[in-house]
């Protein structure tokens, strides 16, 4: 069983995550196990305990078989992206390009003040049907390089 926190094994993003496998909630004849996803069966109080707390936007079983890493990552990935709307208006020294899974935007443009009209047609986009809630955060690193008096750029 391996367990995925959006692609991501869940080992990497907690530091440690509990899953807990092959414990039958009761010990019926003709009665089959059942998976339970959010909390856990405490069978000394005959009860389910340590219940999950917060939003589950989607849950893929794979039944007897692992699914190749390709498939969750298309899964997730391809429903939250960047989006720049001005690549139709892109000055002569701009640039704008896309990692291969256009959660990646680098910007190159002339100038601060170009670079700062270029940053505000960046949009984050998630077409998933029932979005997971909370907050994105997003990291933007900026680099500045001056030319010097001869047109040259300076280190």
């Amino acid at each position: 069983m391996e367990l995925l926190v959006d692609g991501v094994p869940a080992a990497e993003v907690y530091e440690e995550p509990e899953i807990l496998d092959d414990w039958p909630m009761h010990h019926v004849k003709d009665l089959k196990n059942r998976m339970v996803v959010g909390a856990c069966w405490q069978g000394s109080q005959g009860k389910m305990t340590q219940h999950f707390k917060g939003y589950l936007s989607a849950l893929t079983l794979s039944p007897f078989k692992q699914e190749n890493p390709s498939v969750v990552q298309c899964l997730l990935q391809c429903k939250e992206r960047l989006e720049f709307f001005g690549l139709n208006k892109l000055k002569v020294g701009e640039e704008a390009v896309f990692n291969r899974d256009m959660t990646e935007l680098t910007l190159k443009a002339r100038n601060a003040i170009d670079f700062s009209q270029m940053l505000s047609k960046v949009s984050y986009v998630n077409s998933r049907p029932n979005p997971t809630v909370g907050d994105r955060f997003a990291r933007i690193i900026a680099t500045s390089r001056c030319l010097t008096s001869s047109g040259e750029l300076a280190n």
